[in-house]
């Protein structure tokens, strides 16, 4: 048989004569993409896995900001209503050492 022209003329010319086709060099790009296209998927899976954790991770933080914020804003006010009684302890004691402080 005489030899077939082409990029596929070895393949061609094997498969007419009984001999298994050689290699062609698009096998070894397409078993490479298939390995690219795995780690791909595999960075994916892992990459959504770290995001679920994290946004997990980020709502328990903003619960224990809210609890934090609560207090603070419960601590302000405890303050803010001992704070008037404070000022009058305050000059009722600097009204009573007035008169001490003149007798010394």
């Amino acid at each position: 048989m005489g030899r077939t022209k082409g990029k596929h003329a070895d393949g061609i010319d094997a498969l007419a004569s009984g001999d298994p086709a050689p290699a062609t060099t698009m096998d070894a790009p397409v078993d490479e993409l298939d390995v690219i296209l795995q780690e791909i998927r595999e960075s994916r899976l892992a990459i959504e896995q770290r995001l679920g954790s994290i946004t997990l991770e980020l709502s328990i933080l903003k619960a224990d900001l809210k609890k934090l914020m609560d207090r603070m804003k419960q601590t302000e006010t405890s303050v803010t209503s001992i704070l008037p009684d404070h000022k009058k302890r305050k000059n009722a004691i600097e009204h009573l050492q007035q008169p001490l402080q003149e007798i010394i």
